[in-house]
């Protein structure tokens, strides 16, 4: 081989590190800015989702301090109308009675007098009293109108009290209907809420799942890359580079000091710096300190002769 084709071929094997370095920093960014977004939809649809819990939660409260005043009020209602159909049934029987004691007495009386007044009449026609028999007979139509108009004033007090008997308990019936009708709307309410918020969940569910499908599928593709690639490099004697991160000793522990890398798959680790930065760095096998060293070394066993 000829120094023209070494140089050819070195200058391919820059050109190709460099295309493939190009290529994974391009995934890398095409992976973060995916990660970025769904982080953002989830949040926004957690947002959502918080939102209407918070509001189911203040409808429910509504609902139930509702259905409390609504009970109170319908007790009390409920209370006032059998007080008040208690009072109109009382006063009704009592001017009824009062009606017919009435009645009987002003019948009995007027009997009296007026059986009194034809004798009197008689005893007066007897006697030739002509104007006398007059005024008395006046006088007893006088008596009779003035009963009549009485019985007739007891009359309109009763039917009064019953007419207000019948309004008071139609003023009761429509409370309790709106009562009922402003239940069924906030129960409505609340199921529209719960509903709205089970679509919600289930959409988040449903990004976090296809989230997860595609990281799986992204780090299955990428080692399946990186491995053929590797198998192409090792046929042409590249030197690969390996990480392996020691873990830490008893001192370190004694002192809880905490780890500062952190694996994103198996090629690549973040280090955390000063003011909380993180620096990724690529290999071409990034090892965790659980890892054997039949796992280090499986990808070189067989390049080693001796």
């Amino acid at each position: 081989m000829d120094e023209n084709t070494k140089a050819i071929q070195v200058a391919n094997e820059e050109v190709l590190r460099s295309e493939f370095g190009k290529f994974r920093q391009l995934e890398l960014e095409t992976v973060n800015r995916v990660q970025e977004q769904a982080d953002q939809e989830r949040a926004v649809l957690e947002a959502e989702i918080q939102r209407l819990s918070n509001k189911a939660s203040e409808v429910q409260s509504e609902l139930h301090l509702t259905r409390q005043a609504s009970a109170s009020e319908r007790e009390l209602l409920e209370r006032n109308l059998e007080l008040a159909k208690t009072e109109s049934t009382k006063a009704l029987l009592e001017v009824r009675e009062a009606s017919q004691e009435q009645e009987i007495t002003w019948r009995s009386e007027m009997e009296e007098a007026l059986a009194s007044l034809q004798e009197r009449i008689k005893a007066e026609q007897a006697a030739g009293h002509t104007k006398a028999v007059e005024e008395l007979e006046k006088k007893h139509a006088d008596e009779i109108e003035g009963c009549e108009t009485q019985y007739a004033a007891v009359i309109s007090k009763a039917s009064s009290l019953e007419s207000e008997l019948v309004k008071v308990t139609t003023e009761v019936t429509t409370l309790s209907e709106k009562m009922n009708e402003g239940q069924e709307n906030a129960e409505a309410e609340i199921l529209a809420f719960k509903s709205e918020s089970s679509r919600l969940k289930d959409a988040l569910n449903g990004q976090i799942q296809a989230v997860g499908h595609l990281e799986t599928s992204y780090h299955e593709e990428m080692r399946l890359r990186k491995k053929y690639y590797n198998t192409i490099e090792t046929m042409k004697g590249k030197i690969r580079v390996f990480a392996r991160c020691r873990p830490m000793d008893a001192n370190e522990l004694k002192r809880s000091c905490k780890p500062i890398v952190d694996y994103e798959d198996e090629y690549t680790i973040k280090v955390k710096v000063k003011s909380n930065t993180v620096k990724p760095f690529l290999f071409d096998a990034a090892f965790t300190p659980e890892a054997t060293q039949e796992e280090v070394f499986e990808d070189c066993r067989r390049l080693v002769q001796s």
